[in-house]
């Protein structure tokens, strides 16, 4: 892919590469997001982020909170497939919210977006709770992924007060470990379901407040010609199981 923006500021390193219509967003050699225009679904972590949202009806998902917004892929897939009310970014990284505007298209009507550490803005949160939740906090280090933070309780306590009786929060968890860490700290929910993707380490997990199943998840794809399309061809590509429902 050609180089067609690169910026370096307080020792990160940016590009935008792209190639025809696809456009990625790099720092520090870290993918942070993957977009094509016509193409969607990216076949990779940021739609495992967006599929919990099919295990609720659309009408139920009229407010949603993103909490590390990279270049907004997350952001495509919710407006494309599920059109929420109201979408609310927030993001630390201020090169990040440029270029995701610049080159990655993120101009919605329905969308807020905040430059602010996630984590403060958690915490200092004062407004109306949200149906969905999807926390993705990563950052990179010596060339890899990694979440900025390890989940702790006091960090779930808090992402559960802005979550609505019968919410859902999404979190993506590094490996097995992490994952394993963030269940047993995550009472009070009514089913937890796991995504992941067989190339890579991620652990997705979706808590839900209410009773969902994996049959209504189906029925929600074959409701979408689009997205049965997409998984037939084997463009859309997950593992999906539900782990706990006490």
């Amino acid at each position: 892919m050609a180089i067609v923006w690169t910026k370096t500021q307080q020792h990160n390193h940016y590009e935008v590469r792209a190639a025809g219509k696809s456009r990625r967003l790099y720092r520090n050699g870290v993918l942070h997001t993957a977009y094509h225009p016509d193409n969607i679904i990216t076949s990779s972590i940021w739609d495992l982020l967006f599929l919990p949202a099919l295990l609720y009806p659309t009408h139920q998902l009229q407010r949603v909170l993103l909490l590390g917004v990279g270049g907004g892929a997350v952001i495509h897939l919710l407006n494309h497939y599920r059109t929420p009310k109201e979408i609310v970014g927030v993001e630390i990284d201020a090169i990040h919210l440029n270029a995701a505007k610049r080159f990655f298209n993120l101009r919605y009507k329905n969308l807020t977006l905040h430059h602010a550490d996630a984590i403060e803005w958690v915490k200092h949160y004062k407004g109306e709770k949200f149906d969905l939740i999807i926390e993705d906090i990563f950052t990179e280090h010596e060339g890899q992924p990694t979440r900025l933070m390890h989940n702790n309780k006091t960090w779930l306590k808090q992402l559960k007060r802005l979550l609505n009786k019968k919410g859902m929060l999404v979190i993506n968890n590094a490996d097995s470990k992490e994952a394993a860490f963030t269940k047993a700290n995550s009472s009070g929910f009514a089913a937890i379901f796991q995504f992941r993707l067989h190339t890579l380490q991620n652990h997705v997990l979706a808590f839900t407040r209410q009773i969902s199943s994996i049959s209504l998840f189906k029925n929600e794809i074959k409701l979408n010609p689009d997205l049965t399309k997409k998984q037939k061809t084997g463009l859309l590509r997950y593992t999906l199981r539900k782990i706990q429902n006490p």
